[in-house]
């Protein structure tokens, strides 16, 4: 049987270790999220996007990141919750120079 001594020193290695992955991560999922806001692309070339009426917001996220106007649709969903972004249907000139947070705010004007 191990000791009382032993025990306590086993749990708070186990912490230490717990903590320390907790911490890398937050830190690696904070430095991913900052990296997939960012604009996919310098090119300025712009898109001509309709978004049809009843499409869903998950939809569109999924479809701009196939069509690499966005880096993570994941990240997009964590920034509606965050932010209440919401679309409306219509058309829209979007660029990959964009960052997640531009093209989001553009969506709900539906111009």
């Amino acid at each position: 049987m191990l000791g009382i001594k032993k025990r306590k020193k086993i749990i708070l290695i186990s912490a230490g270790g717990l903590s320390f992955l907790i911490l890398v991560f937050i830190f690696g999922f904070l430095y991913w999220f900052g990296q997939a806001k960012k604009p996919v692309s310098s090119s300025k070339k712009e898109y001509f996007i309709e978004i049809k009426r009843g499409t869903t917001f998950n939809g569109v996220m999924k479809k701009f990141q196939t069509d690499k106007l966005i880096k993570s649709s994941f990240a997009a969903k964590i920034l509606r919750c965050q932010k209440r972004y919401k679309i409306k249907a219509g058309y829209y000139k979007l660029s990959a120079h964009y960052g997640l947070e531009k093209i989001l705010e553009i969506l709900p004007s539906g111009k």
